[in-house]
């Protein structure tokens, strides 16, 4: 008996890909556990290696906001930033876009 494998996309590559519409890969940013970091690189090549922050420990999720818009501010001041889990699962990508652009500064 022959196995069939399939192959999907990862969470955070789907979080990624939703984003390309309106975000550059050179432009995202990906906070992760250092246990996953190695693993989120093989994962998204295409995001700056720098971009890829490791958290040392699990602070919570207001702790890695900050930091990351620490991070996102010393290399760009003005950017705008959008903080998105990539555990969400948005199914209505189009409907996604016009909430998110419309809230936009």
């Amino acid at each position: 008996m022959s196995r069939l494998r399939i192959e999907t996309p990862d969470q955070a590559q789907l979080t990624v890909e939703r984003f390309l519409p309106v975000c550059d890969y050179s432009r995202m940013w990906v906070v992760t556990s250092v246990k996953y970091a190695e693993m989120v690189k093989a994962q998204l090549p295409m995001i700056p290696e720098s971009h890829i922050l490791s958290e040392p420990e699990p602070r919570n999720t207001a702790p890695c906001i900050a930091y990351a818009c620490w991070k996102i501010k010393a290399e760009d001041p003005d950017a705008n930033v959008v903080v998105t889990p990539s555990d969400a699962v948005v199914l209505r990508t189009e409907r996604h876009w016009t909430s998110l652009l419309s809230t936009t500064v």
